[in-house]
């Protein structure tokens, strides 16, 4: 809650890893934030693709280059277990990207 702004929104879709969560209810209501939660197992395949497609799209802020994600490195797939080590020591500040292809 402390990294989600003003007005923002935590959306919360499936809970994998647990029920269970404690939270700054104060903060919360002086941020005037918000929860929004759901599930997709109820919902029919049709809709269940559109959210994914939906959800899958970056953000406009990202897509027009407001917003540029910090890489700390990249690696070549075939270095996938030294990207892994390197993420293992949390000695990083940005993503830790493997590269699949070149682009």
């Amino acid at each position: 809650m402390n990294s989600l702004g003003y007005a923002g929104r935590l959306v919360i879709i499936g809970v994998i890893s647990g029920i269970k969560a404690e939270l700054n209810l104060a903060l919360m209501m002086v941020k005037r934030q918000q929860i929004i939660g759901s599930v997709l197992r109820s919902r029919p395949v049709k809709d269940k693709a559109a959210i994914v497609a939906e959800s899958a799209k970056p953000p406009a802020e990202v897509r027009d280059r407001t917003i540029v994600p910090r890489i700390e490195k990249v690696f070549p797939l075939d270095q996938v277990v030294e990207a892994h080590r390197m993420m293992e020591e949390d000695q990083h500040f940005g993503k830790i990207v493997l590269q699949i292809a070149d682009l």
